[in-house]
């Protein structure tokens, strides 16, 4: 029979054709006609070997040339399917087999003839033979081969009896033959030759398909910001294993394929959008993403976002007749959803805003403000909190001020307007506030618990304080820096793993800052054209402020405020600020003032009463009115830089603020007057800026009355005396003459 001497002579090309999907190689005009086997060279006493090499592909498998049952030169270039389990059943025994290769049985054998009963142990045929399974079912390694070895010669047919979760359909039951003739390159089948450890590959129909995943960062909550695409990302992508459940040990296994060897995979820009995964060629089955980390080349990533490194995103890959479908499996995680193909997860960060009350009007918050040394200044302090801020272990506020001492006597607002006071305890139970203590000023430190701040996840909570400004507080454009950190952990870990100090903390830093000024004093004699810088004149500063019907220590009566000449004592008292001399060649400073507007009037502030002069001078008539109103912007852009964990919004520096009108547009408090620029010391060529007020002032030489209780009073009234006492002398003179009369 022809077709019998076909199946003898090239039974290897049967198997490529049926089997494994190898077409055999033929030279073009080479006659191919098999040559029929000599079995009379058949060892039937020799032991033979099937290896099952199984790739998952949907089509031809590329990459080697034909086998003809031998093993191919060159790998296949798919992937190996492991844990994929095959079982082998002896149809025919070595008798049989050479009697069906002599012609002597006429019944050609086909795998359909066979169907493996429930256990999967034997087969039965159509007419009710069974055939049990030769040992137990294998399953393939991680190179997706399996082997028989110690085969008796004889048919066997090959069953996958644990099919891999990537495919749709197990591959057909296929038969081999051990031995079988091998074929030749010139694609002939040699009658003296015959293979006794058979190489099959045998493929699946399998379905692929693309997935992706988006890396999201939201600060606060949904309520309040809008998500940002986050690159430079890394997640481990693992598949469940055949046979396992998500909470079986070792029941996962790292993803990996010919462009990526470690399962890692980092986000980046995919199709324009950021923050973006993509991996093509997932099979049906179980998988996982876990958060890793940041890539060691993600320069310029923002990382302020907390990573969550022991959850896992598990979803379910599906085979449909239109594609995939992919399905949530954890429901009680709300940090990631899928729609479609896609994989959305996000990660949270807190945030910090430190602002300072607006002098002028007394409750607009800004990042710099103008006060007076001595002035109470109050702060307000808004800190986002993530939504996971439960899982956290660290999460606390250090205050650090520059020439300021703050009050720990703090507040807690639920709202921006600090109206809706939270009476409930967000601190840790034992040392919850302190306070702390640096080379330039007394701060605080607030460390929350996490898990009484979860009532308030997602939103925004208020702190309000004040602090006072110092004697000797910077009067330049570096102003007095009052910042904020904000350190919280960076990593959620599984268990009680603990944090590292250093490695596992973010830091978010903000700065505002108080601005303070003086007025500078040149005292000038004038005699005529000559005028000449005097030493020793004394002045008093006064603060004009709103009426009080209460006079105190510092503050003049009215009537001792009209005496020295200020005129508008129904509306304004005045409080001695401070009191000085000249010196230097005239010089007097009077440092750490506030500018001179006022909330209600916008008139001056500041008065100089001259209350000693040089002699030979007259003292000024009436008090001089000093106008300070330096320029300063009470904003400016966040810098949002991150470097070394700590994230750093509004830097200021010398060189953030020129006391000057900026042309970048940016908010100032309207002032009139610049600054002044000077040397910083001593043989130093650095010229720094100070926010001064230079007024000179000058005396006349002129004509002075005698002050009462004077020497000149004395003069005057001894010659009276000397008057009186002659004129007494004279009277009782004449009345002598008269007597004698």
């Amino acid at each position: 029979m022809k077709l019998k001497r076909f199946l003898t002579g090239v039974l290897s090309a049967v198997m490529a054709l049926s089997v494994c999907a190898l077409p055999a190689a033929a030279a073009g005009g080479e006659d191919t006609t098999p040559t029929a086997p000599s079995t009379s060279t058949i060892d039937t006493g020799k032991k033979g070997s099937i290896t099952i090499h199984k790739y998952l592909v949907d089509g031809e498998v590329n990459g080697g040339s034909s086998n003809y049952g031998e093993k191919l030169t060159k790998e296949p270039e798919a992937e190996a399917a492991k844990d994929v389990g095959f079982s082998i059943y002896q149809v025919m025994t070595a008798k049989e087999l050479v009697a069906y290769y002599n012609g002597k049985d006429n019944t050609e054998p086909k795998a359909s003839d066979y169907t493996p009963v429930a256990d999967k142990k034997s087969v039965k045929t159509t007419d009710n033979k069974t055939y049990q399974r030769h040992g137990d079912e294998k399953k393939t390694n991680e190179k997706g081969e399996v082997t028989f070895n110690e085969l008796e010669v004889g048919l066997y047919l090959v069953v996958e009896t644990t099919k891999p979760a990537a495919v749709t359909k197990a591959v057909d039951p296929f038969l081999v033959s051990v031995p079988m003739t091998k074929v030749g390159a010139n694609g002939k089948a040699d009658p003296t030759q015959w293979l006794y450890d058979i190489h099959v590959y045998p493929k699946n129909s399998t379905q692929t398909g693309t997935i992706y995943l988006k890396k999201q960062g939201l600060v606060g909550g949904d309520a309040y910001n809008t998500p940002t695409g986050l690159n430079g990302v890394q997640f481990r992508l693992e598949r469940l294993k055949e046979g396992k459940t998500v909470g079986d040990t070792d029941a996962w296994e790292i993803v990996t394929s010919k462009n990526n060897n470690n399962g890692i995979y980092t986000t980046s820009i995919v199709n324009g959008d950021n923050g973006t995964i993509k991996v093509d060629g997932l099979h049906p089955g179980t998988y996982r993403f876990t958060e890793v980390g940041y890539a060691d080349s993600a320069a310029g990533v923002d990382k302020k976002y907390i990573l969550d490194t022991a959850a896992s995103y598990t979803f379910k890959i599906e085979a449909t007749p239109d594609g995939q479908k992919v399905t949530k499996l954890d429901d009680s995680n709300s940090d990631y959803e899928i729609k479609g193909t896609t994989i959305t997860v996000t990660n949270y960060a807190p945030d910090v805003d430190k602002q300072v009350v607006n002098r002028t009007d007394g409750k607009t918050y800004q990042e710099a403000a103008d006060y007076a040394v001595g002035d109470k200044i109050p702060y307000r302090i808004a800190v986002t909190i993530p939504t996971n801020i439960a899982k956290l272990k660290t999460f606390c506020l250090t205050d650090t001020p520059e020439n300021l001492d703050d009050d720990t006597r703090i507040q807690f607002y639920s709202n921006s307007d600090c109206k809706a006071l939270i009476t409930k305890s967000l601190v840790k139970e034992t040392a919850g506030i302190t306070s702390t203590n640096n080379a330039k000023g007394k701060g605080f430190k607030i460390d929350f618990d996490p898990a009484k701040l979860e009532e308030y996840a997602g939103k925004t909570i208020y702190i309000t304080y004040e602090a006072t400004l110092k004697k000797g507080a910077d009067t330049t454009t570096a102003g007095n820096h009052n910042k904020v950190d904000l350190t919280y952990s960076n990593k959620i870990k599984s268990g009680n793993v603990l944090e590292d100090e250093t490695a596992d903390h973010n830091h978010i830093e903000d700065t505002a800052v108080v601005y303070t000024f003086q007025i500078d004093i040149t005292k000038v004699g004038k005699d005529g054209n000559k005028e000449t810088p005097l030493d020793g004149v004394t002045f008093k500063l006064y603060e004009q402020i709103a009426h009080q019907t209460e006079t105190g220590e510092k503050v003049l009566s009215d009537d001792d405020a009209k005496a020295l000449g200020f005129k508008d004592t129904n509306k304004f008292s005045y409080k001695e600020v401070a009191t000085g001399t000249t010196e230097g060649g005239g010089k007097l400073t009077f440092t750490g003032l506030s500018n001179s507007k006022t909330a209600t009037t916008g008139a001056s502030r500041y008065w100089l009463v001259e209350t000693q002069t040089k002699e030979g001078y007259n003292l000024l008539g009436a008090p001089v009115e000093a106008k300070l109103d330096i320029v300063y912007k009470t904003t400016w852009k966040e810098k949002n830089t991150f470097d070394k964990g700590v994230l750093v919004k509004h830097s200021h520096d010398a060189n953030t603020e020129t006391f000057k009108t900026p042309n970048d547009g940016s908010q100032t408090n309207n002032g009139t007057q610049e600054g002044t620029e000077q040397s910083a010391g001593l043989d130093r060529g650095e010229k720094v800026t100070y926010g001064i007020l230079s007024t000179e002032i000058i005396n006349k030489k002129g004509f002075q009355l005698p002050v009462t209780g004077g020497f000149g009073t004395l003069l005057f009234s001894g010659i009276g005396v000397l008057l009186v006492l002659a004129g007494v002398a004279v009277l009782f003179s004449m009345k002598k003459k008269n007597d004698r009369a």
